[in-house]
This record gives structure tokens, C-alpha cells and sequence, in this order.
């Protein structure tokens, strides 16, 4: 059961085959694959082989659909996942999921400058939206409590969202270039630098130009904290364009390719989502940022776009679960093609994503908590929320 690992439960067999069928069998995210087992691993082993990369014989399955039972939504449904544990994607997919790792501090370092640029202290909160783990959320309350708590006599608004279906809602096309022109602007934070070394056991490295591998072979070697890998900018655009386009998936005899978003349950999954948003939400803060010191704006006043900005300090999202405290300009700016400031300021993300408010009010559940008033003026708590019992 999803969100309930230790509990059991018993399906109907015919049930659970005919919803990965339909799942499989309609819209567009998947199409039949015109390439053979044998073909891909080819195609695989071959990725592998050009960049020193070892491959593992023993991992030479495609990804299989599993589905599992969402018995706290209303009403239940299923969460389908390409299980890839023996697939011979995953050390790609490890590879990639270990870099966007290591690139995360360069993430909130490019938000924090955002805010620091008009003058915004961020200090204090995650500086970029992206929440590590469910527990990361405390802090952002911790967050609201030394700042503002004290400022305001009342309790704040609470909001909480939910991306319907993310993972296969994202046009491929797009995660790939987001996420690259994201960690485009990493780079570039790094002046000088032309390269990153991620290692197994040891935090990466930033390298000038003249330390990079001449040959894509050189790029992985095994050094005094275990193996590492080179990358430079094309080679994570090419690591990340190898893996969108090769994602397969085996039910039965079928076998299918991933056309339409991300494959749920390969190991950067979820790192993938949230780099992908998260260049939204960075595109967005700085356009805000670029409103609020443009005083010679006529269109928008740069003081209203600067407390918008403001607003949005008080923000995260732990992949498809995005929680706002106090920020009643959100709802307004959830996607692209709604407008503030006489069409000058566009929201946040595209229309193909589905967003809807799960609960707003001045107590929400977010993920494993329940935010709540204190009774100490404007201040928040939490306390443990099992969605099993909700």
C-alpha cells in the first residue's frame, strides 16, 4: 500500500492487471516499442562502454510495471511504477541521480542570490523551494516563528497543493531542457569552472578547464574516496537525453516505451521533478526580483512586486506536495498564462500540470505533519499526521 509500507493487503488479481492495462493501453504516455530487448541493451551497454562506465550483467532486465494502492486518497486509486532495480538503466540513472544531488546547494545558492538581490534577508529559510525530505518542512516553519510570528497578532494562512499524475504529466521535451538550462546557471555560478568531479564518498569538486579527461573513457576512474565521474555541461545534457529518451517498460510480454513524462521509480525520479520545477520556480522569483528594482517600471510597483517576493520566502515543496504559508498571491500565480501587473507578471508553472489546493485554512496536513496555531500570538506547530487515519 502506498504511504503505508507495513501494512497489507489483499487485490483482486484480475483488478490490479486490468488497471496497469488500462494505464498502459490509453492516452499517450506510452507506445509500443519498436526496438527489441536485445536491441536496447545494446543501445545501454553501449552508453556504458563510451564513457568507462562498467556494466553489470547481472542488471540486464527492462524496468516492470508494478502498480500500488493509494487507500488514502478519496476515493482510493493507484500509484503506477516502473520498478528498476534489475534494469539496465539503473546505473545511469544512479550516475545522474548522485550529480543533481551534489548540485542542489547550487540550486538554493542561485534563489538566496534572488532574494538578496532587492534586499530580501533569506537566510533563515531553505532559500530555494526544493524540500529535501519531509522533515525539511520544520525548519520553514521554525522559519515563520523567528521572523514574522512576532509581527503578527493573528495566525497566518495556510496552503498546501498537490501536482495530479506529475511524473507522467511532464512533456519530455521540456524536462530535459529545463533541467538543463538549470543547471546551466549552476555552472555558471561557478566562474572558472568547466567541469564538476562527483564522487561515491566524498563531496564533488569543482574543475577548472585544463583538469577535465581529454577522452569521454577518462571520465570515470576510481580514486581515494571511491569512484567518481567527470561531467562537463554537454555531457550531463547527453547522460540526460539517454536516459529520457530510452525509457521502457516491461508488463507481460509487452514491451513499451515512456513517451510522455518521467518514469516513476528509476532511482532520479524524483530529483528529476524537482530540478524541473524548480527552474520554473527560480524563472519566476527572478522575474519578481526584476520587477521590484525596476522603479522606473509605469506598469507594476515595484514595492507590491517586492512583497509578492517577499511572500514567497515562506514556501516548499517536497516534489509534487507544495506547502505556502501566508502568501495569498499564490493562487493567483500557479501557472503561466494567468497575469498580474497588467500582463507583466506571468506565474509559475505550465499549464500541462495539474495543481489542486488540498487544504487551506490555519491548520493543514503536509506530508507526515499537521501544521497548527500555537497559542503563543501568531505562531505555528506541528504535530504528527498519519494519512491512513485521515
Amino acid at each position: 500500500m502506498d504511504k503505508a509500507e507495513i501494512t497489507l493487503m489483499f487485490m483482486c488479481p484480475k483488478l490490479y492487471v486490468d488497471n496497469l492495462l488500462t494505464e498502459l493501453e490509453t492516452g499517450a504516455t506510452y507506445q509500443p516499442a519498436t526496438l527489441s530487448h536485445a536491441d536496447l541493451l545494446h543501445v545501454y551497454n553501449g552508453f556504458c562502454r563510451h564513457y568507462g562506465i562498467p556494466v553489470d550483467m547481472t542488471r540486464q532486465a527492462m524496468p516492470h510495471y508494478v502498480g500500488t494502492c493509494k487507500i488514502h486518497k478519496d476515493p482510493p486509486g493507484m500509484r503506477f511504477i516502473s520498478s528498476s532495480n534489475t534494469s539496465s538503466m539503473r546505473p545511469v540513472s544512479l550516475m545522474i541521480n548522485k550529480l543533481l544531488t551534489q548540485l542542489l546547494a547550487g540550486v538554493d545558492a542561485l534563489v538566496f542570490a534572488v532574494f538578496q538581490s532587492v534586499g530580501i534577508d533569506a537566510k533563515w529559510t531553505q532559500h530555494s523551494w526544493i524540500l529535501k525530505n519531509t522533515a525539511a518542512a520544520i525548519p520553514l516553519i521554525n522559519a515563520w516563528n523567528a521572523i514574522y510570528a512576532s509581527h503578527s497578532a493573528s495566525h497566518p494562512r495556510l496552503y498546501t497543493y498537490d501536482f495530479e499524475r506529475l511524473y507522467t504529466n511532464i512533456p519530455s521535451g521540456d524536462v530535459h531542457a529545463k533541467i538543463v538550462q538549470l543547471v546551466g546557471k549552476v555552472f555558471a555560478s561557478h566562474s572558472q569552472r568547466a567541469g564538476i568531479k562527483v564522487w561515491d564518498e566524498a563531496p564533488a569538486v569543482w574543475l577548472k578547464a585544463a583538469q577535465m579527461p581529454a577522452r569521454d573513457s577518462d571520465r570515470h576512474e576510481t580514486g581515494y574516496a571511491g569512484k567518481f565521474f567527470i561531467y562537463d555541461l554537454d555531457t550531463i545534457a547527453e547522460f540526460l537525453r539517454h536516459l529520457l529518451d530510452n525509457m521502457y517498460v516491461q508488463f507481460g510480454d509487452q514491451l513499451l516505451r515512456q513517451v510522455v513524462g518521467t518514469p516513476m521509480g528509476t532511482n532520479c525520479a524524483s530529483l528529476l521533478a524537482n530540478f524541473y520545477l524548480a527552474m520554473y520556480e527560480l524563472a519566476f522569483l527572478e522575474n519578481l526580483a526584476n520587477m521590484a528594482a525596476n522603479t522606473m517600471n509605469p506598469q507594476a510597483e515595484p514595492t507590491q512586486a517586492k512583497q509578492i517576493l517577499k511572500s514567497c520566502l515562506m514556501t516548499g515543496r517536497y516534489i509534487d506536495d507544495l506547502l505556502s504559508i501566508n502568501n495569498p498571491y499564490l493562487k493567483f500565480l500557479l501557472y503561466t498564462n494567468q497575469t498580474l501587473f497588467y500582463h507583466d507578471l506571468h506565474g509559475i508553472y505550465p499549464d500541462t500540470l495539474l495543481l489542486k489546493c488540498a487544504h487551506s485554512g490555519t491548520k493543514v496536513p503536509f506530508m507526515d505533519i499537521s501544521i497548527r496555531p500555537s497559542d503563543l500570538g501568531g505562531r505555528l506547530t506541528t504535530m504528527l499526521y498519519d494519512k491512513r487515519r485521515h
